[in-house]
């Protein structure tokens, strides 16, 4: 039987990266693509992004000192430590940016049988599967404009003085699709109890 695609048109590369995943006699029902500014809407990238440029200013002063100290060998070690911490808050700064090019390599997929989340790396694509038995619950948010985010599942991990803690990553979700509406109820589609 052939795979087929739905109506949704997207570069043929993107197509075949989604055909490449699909099972004999899987039908897809709706595909998007994540908007990479999406998750400029997100308060806790927000607080993650002025937290880590602080880190890494806070960072920079100390390799100042640092440098002019490098004569001996304890210099080095303290040169070192603040550069770590510089690549630290760098890192963390960079939240929204590494996001933003991870959606742009992206492509959702919503079949008969489970969601796909299909990244393209240089070295193949990378898919998420998540099978309607793996939607936990359904969180919808939309803007004005019709598009928006479908939470899918919870992801639970430990923070450091909070404990256990509810977070949503990369593969958890269709982050910032155009058309929200007709992806939410595709999945809904997908979750009903099959004859």
């Amino acid at each position: 039987m052939p795979k087929t695609f739905g109506y949704r048109t997207h570069a043929k590369s993107q197509r075949r990266m989604i055909d490449d995943q699909l099972r004999p006699g899987e039908t897809v029902k709706w595909t998007g693509t994540p908007d990479p500014g999406a998750f400029a809407k997100i308060p806790r990238l927000w607080a993650q992004t002025v937290f880590g440029s602080g880190y890494a200013l806070f960072a920079l002063t100390f390799i100042g000192e640092a440098a002019a100290s490098v004569g001996g060998g304890i210099g080095l070690a303290f040169l070192l430590v603040p550069l770590m911490f510089f690549a630290i808050g760098v890192y963390m700064a960079s939240v929204m940016l590494r996001l933003g090019w991870r959606a742009v390599r992206t492509i959702y997929a919503i079949t008969d049988q489970r969601v796909l989340i299909v990244e393209q790396k240089n070295d193949g694509a990378v898919t998420s599967t998540i099978a309607p038995a793996e939607i936990s619950q359904v969180m919808v948010r939309r803007s004005a404009d019709g598009s928006g985010t479908i939470r899918l599942r919870d992801t639970w991990g430990k923070a450091m003085f909070a404990g256990s803690v509810d977070f949503v990553t990369f593969d958890d979700a269709l982050w910032g699709v155009a058309d929200v509406a007709e992806a939410s109820a595709a999945i809904d589609a997908l979750r009903l109890p099959r004859p």
